[in-house]
């Protein structure tokens, strides 16, 4: 093997590893924020605090999910007062630290006769 094939060899291993490490950097963002209980930089547990005190007419259910694009974490909500067409949910804006109560209504209403 003569001298610039071994060079080339040597450039082209420098170069995979490099490339592997500069593309891998771990979990991404979201994976970690859920994988240590955070949405964005509010945890998980003072977000529920946050909803428990401003959607209080009903209970929150166990099912949440984070949105880092919108900054809030959406928790599914029973209210007192039930829709059937309605699937509510308890929405956290984790930068304000508020929270309200989104109603995901679908169908029409019918006009009354």
């Amino acid at each position: 093997m003569d001298k610039i094939t071994k060079w080339i060899i040597v450039c082209a291993v420098v170069l995979v590893a490099a490339a592997g490490f500069y593309f891998y950097s771990g979990p991404s963002d979201n994976t970690k924020s859920e994988i240590e209980g955070y949405c964005g930089e509010m945890s998980v547990s003072e977000a529920l605090q946050i909803a428990e005190a401003y959607c209080s007419n009903g209970a929150l259910k166990g099912n949440y999910q984070c949105n880092n694009y919108t900054n809030t974490l959406w928790i599914d909500f029973e209210p007192n007062e039930k829709n059937p067409m309605c699937s509510p949910a308890c929405v956290v804006d984790v930068v304000n630290k508020s929270a309200e109560i989104n109603w995901r209504c679908t169908g029409l209403i019918q006009p009354e006769n």
